[in-house]
């Protein structure tokens, strides 16, 4: 049999130890966690921490905090446990060595049992007699861990509730997932404009997921890389102007240990007319031989029927060149950066041409400009001077007559 007696008797010894032990050691823990994400939230809130996953460790060493402390009060709840409490006090020579254990053991065979009933009465009446202030060595270290629990417990609550663990950045601390998933979110860079024309600008999209700031690096072709810091919003992403761009231009964007891909700004050169001859060949019948007409935007005075020839060459490959005005386009044939073709203007006005490159830049010349003034081919004229009017034949039949035969362009007969 067991010593039921003594055993209830340490055991209503034992329980407010262990009781208030308990309390002690969950506010420890409760506190210890408190003060783990406290100063994790206000090294946040002072710009100490960034990264993402500063959510993850702060939890991990809480939760961490949380095991060692359930770990450690297991251990010292076993030690306020009857039969530990009987051992202690016996250590403590409040009772002599076996008095109390031995009759929390099973008993030997053959040892009376009417003996052992009246042993185990005895010291449970002596355990309830005196068992409060022998035990008073057990409760003092109680009582330090239960102020001990108390006072962590107040400075991790004072510290996690003044860090703003609702709003501001420490509220990230209620959202581990998001944490997980921007840790492990690429940083990301794209451009607004991927080809500009130069002197324009364009800009780029940075996006960060969880930082509140990143590095942008760029550089020109044959250049080093040139550190940018930028800050971001509250989502992780931020817009970074490029500025007036005169050559391509490189970007990546790195945030802790993460890094992006780069990008390209290509900044198309601008398309200059190189050479331009407009030769104008003139109707057959006036006998005029092909003549260069000046392009710098004089007016031209042409016979109608006059075709104009074209040759020229563009800096840069085109895709299309025509002269427009007149009513329909006159279309060019195009081989890469040279254009050649003719036109018979249709009507005076003025036509001016049109080139288009082979990467969309536009042409950096003022445009080329052929104002016409077409002048149409008047009817030949005769005139009979003599005689000037009607008159009578002489008997001679021989009558003076004299001719007078005109054209704008002259008479071959």
């Amino acid at each position: 049999m067991t010593g039921s007696a003594t055993r209830l008797a340490l055991v209503r010894l034992a329980r407010p130890l262990r009781a208030r032990a308990a309390v002690g050691w969950a506010a420890l823990a409760l506190g210890g966690g408190a003060l783990v994400l406290g100063a994790a939230a206000w090294a946040v809130r002072l710009g100490r921490l960034e990264a993402p996953y500063w959510v993850l460790l702060a939890w991990c060493a809480a939760l961490a905090l949380l095991a060692a402390a359930a770990w450690a009060a297991w251990g010292a709840l076993g030690r306020l446990s009857a039969g530990g409490v009987a051992a202690r006090l016996e250590e403590l020579g409040a009772w002599r060595r076996g008095a109390l254990t031995a009759l929390l053991d099973r008993s030997a065979p053959g040892t009376s049992e009417s003996l052992l009933a009246l042993a185990d009465r005895e010291q449970a009446d002596d355990v309830a007699r005196r068992g409060r202030a022998a035990a008073e060595p057990l409760a003092r270290p109680v009582r330090v861990l239960g102020l001990a629990g108390l006072g962590v417990l107040v400075a991790g609550v004072a510290a996690f509730g003044s860090a703003g663990p609702v709003t501001g950045p420490a509220a990230a601390l209620w959202h581990p997932r998001r944490a997980w998933e921007a840790t492990v979110a690429p940083v990301r860079i794209r451009v607004a404009r991927e080809v500009v024309d130069r002197g324009d600008s364009t800009a780029f999209v940075v996006e960060a997921l969880g930082r509140r700031t990143a590095t942008l690096w760029l550089r020109a072709p044959g250049e080093g890389w040139r550190p940018r810091g930028v800050r971001l919003d509250s989502l992780g992403r931020t817009s970074v102007g490029t500025g007036p761009l005169q050559s391509d231009l490189f970007a990546r964007v790195t945030s802790g240990s993460r890094s992006s891909d780069t990008v390209m700004v290509h900044v198309r050169l601008p398309v200059f007319l190189g050479t331009l001859a407009v030769t104008a060949h003139y109707p057959s019948y006036l006998g005029l031989d092909a003549e260069p007409v000046p392009t710098g935007g004089d007016t031209l005075l042409l016979p109608a029927g006059t075709r104009l020839e074209t040759v020229g060459e563009a800096t840069a490959p085109l895709v299309r060149a025509a002269w427009l005005g007149g009513g329909s386009p006159a279309r060019l044939d195009v081989q890469a950066a040279r254009f050649t073709g003719s036109f018979v203007p249709a009507a005076s006005g003025e036509y001016r041409l049109a080139l288009e490159a082979a990467g969309g830049a536009p042409l950096s010349a003022d445009t080329v400009r052929l104002p016409v003034r077409l002048v149409a081919d008047s009817a030949p004229r005769i005139d009979v001077p003599v005689p000037g009017a009607d008159t009578i034949a002489p008997l001679s039949l021989q009558l003076p007559l004299v001719l007078d035969a005109r054209d704008d362009h002259g008479l071959s007969s």
